[in-house]
């Protein structure tokens, strides 16, 4: 499998969505960076710390994964050559197995993901001198980012296991985006309903408030708040969401459900690849 991931790595280093995609990533940071000096010049009070722009890497304002739709194009479009031009066949006529194409492919794939955060990352850190330091721990920041990588990881196999289905380009893009898109929704469903509180305020027939307390009944019951939050925390576009605002209640697990996300979605998509039908 070693050769076959070099030559992955060597092919993505060839592709042109890979620069296009790393652009963007760039770009997206130095926007981040110039609100930041812009506000810092315009003398406003900076009420974060770098924590908050260096974890946009992962959700853009807890609410948009703007790194996901970046990264998914490029997924999309690597792994959809492998069909469309002919590379696959090319691999496997040379003895390469599909297990050892599954399996690079998806390091090639994670590999990808990773880069990209570590971009904005990097560039990101340009607002150091006009926000100041961290308002939370170093090592809180250092865990918190790593979970983020990890949830990119996994949302790097969940493409790699749609491409490996559908066996082409547009598809696999069109599928991954609709999929990116409804977590995203969903995700932020959830969490608005999270925060629902337990008891309103009560209003009488002319709309005016009686001063009394009454209970939501939207608000989520243990079994229901549980559900919800075991969700958001399996979704990698959920983790996201919640580390970029480090909001996370139960974060010893969301590392563990990302390598389970990453270990359910190889081992169905090998088991599907190996018996499909490639024409």
């Amino acid at each position: 499998m070693r050769n076959v991931l070099s030559a992955n790595l060597f092919r993505l280093r060839k592709t042109r969505a890979f620069y296009i995609a790393a652009a963007a990533m760039a770009a997206y940071a130095l926007f981040i960076s110039g609100i930041c000096w812009f506000r810092y010049l315009n003398g406003e009070l900076m009420l974060f710390g770098m924590e908050e722009p260096l974890l946009f890497a992962f959700c853009t304002g807890g609410t948009v994964p703007l790194s996901a739709f970046i990264l998914t194009p490029l997924l999309s479009v690597y792994l959809g050559t492998e069909f469309s031009c002919g590379t696959l066949r090319s691999k496997l006529s040379v003895g390469c197995t599909r297990s050892d194409i599954y399996f690079a492919n998806l390091l090639t794939c994670m590999f990808a993901a990773v880069f990209l955060a570590v971009l904005y990352l990097f560039l990101t850190l340009t607002a150091v001198p006009a926000v100041g330091g961290f308002r939370i721990p170093a090592g809180r920041f250092l865990l918190l980012a790593g979970a983020g990588l990890l949830a990119f990881a996994a949302y790097a196999s969940v493409v790699n296991m749609l491409s490996a289905l559908l066996c082409d380009k547009t598809n696999t893009a069109l599928a991954s985006l609709l999929l990116l898109i409804f977590t995203m929704f969903l995700t932020v469903y959830l969490s608005d309903r999270l925060c629902l509180p337990e008891f309103i305020e009560a209003y009488d027939e002319t709309g005016q408030t009686t001063g009394e307390m009454i209970p939501n009944r939207y608000y989520l019951q243990p079994a229901a708040r549980a559900v919800c939050e075991f969700i958001l925390d399996l979704l990698p576009t959920g983790q996201c969401m919640r580390i970029s605002c480090y909001e996370t209640p139960y974060f010893p697990r969301m590392p563990l459900l990302s390598l389970a996300v990453i270990a359910c979605t190889s081992a169905a998509g090998l088991l599907l690849f190996r018996r499909k039908n490639l024409k």
